[in-house]
């Protein structure tokens, strides 16, 4: 694995014997996100997906795969960096045999060998950093799905408004006419929070121009957003 490149042959030797063959079969959990770290894994045979849970608001959880470890590929990079808990989930996506090494015996042997430490550490937060940045782009992946999802309906049931106020079905009372004329215009918020959404994960990607804008503007349009509210509970905004 790349992450021991430039060792010298007696520091490899050391990680040698700390090695132990463990295999999975297919569709079988190597180890769960949350989990106490123990140990870290390189792939020697089979593939291995690993899986983020995602939330886009309290009580609500979407499974993601961030990437897929091949041959020659680590896995399990908390167990060696000392982190509280496993930051991915990791199952078998077909038979698969790994090289596993104790977490804590290779921070030993890291810390009575600096350079070792030094040079595979280096390595290991890149192997983060390309981690964290597959989640952010699997995270930004599902906001997309999720919003063109809630777009249909959404203009499903406006449409249907518009029917309803333009006098399809015959002229409407006056009141009724007024609360529906709000469902709508209410819809259209709800629908101008999705391009937002759409936005932020369009940013995420890289893909979202940016252009200067005014403060004031922001400021402006966020407290005609609030009003409604604050006006509902007596507040004076």
């Amino acid at each position: 694995t790349h992450l021991f490149d430039g060792l010298t042959e007696e520091q490899l030797a050391k990680v040698v014997v700390l090695c132990r063959r463990a295999t999975y079969p297919a569709g079988r959990n190597i180890f769960s996100e949350g989990s106490i770290p123990k140990d870290f894994y390189i792939v020697r045979k089979g593939k291995v997906a690993l899986d983020a849970n995602f939330s886009a608001r309290p009580g609500t959880w979407k499974r993601g795969t961030v990437d897929i470890i091949t041959e020659s590929q680590a896995l399990g990079w908390s167990a060696i960096a000392g982190s509280g808990n496993m930051t991915l989930s990791a199952r078998a996506i077909e038979d698969t045999e790994l090289l596993a090494i104790d977490g804590a015996t290779f921070r030993t042997l890291m810390e009575e060998d600096t350079g070792m430490g030094y040079a595979v550490m280096q390595r290991v937060v890149v192997l983060a950093a390309s981690r964290l940045q597959g989640t952010k782009e699997t995270l930004a992946r599902i906001l997309s799905i999720a919003s063109h999802d809630l777009r249909a309906p959404l203009n499903a049931v406006q449409s249907y408004l518009s029917v309803l106020v333009g006098g399809f079905f015959g002229e409407l009372p006056e009141r009724p006419k007024e609360v529906l004329v709000r469902c709508n215009e209410r819809l259209s918020e709800f629908s101008e929070l999705i391009d937002n959404i759409l936005d932020i994960t369009r940013f995420e990607e890289g893909r979202l121009p940016v252009e200067p804008m005014s403060l004031g503007d922001a400021v402006k349009d966020s407290v005609e957003l609030l009003r409604p509210l604050a006006t509902k509970r007596g507040i004076l905004l």
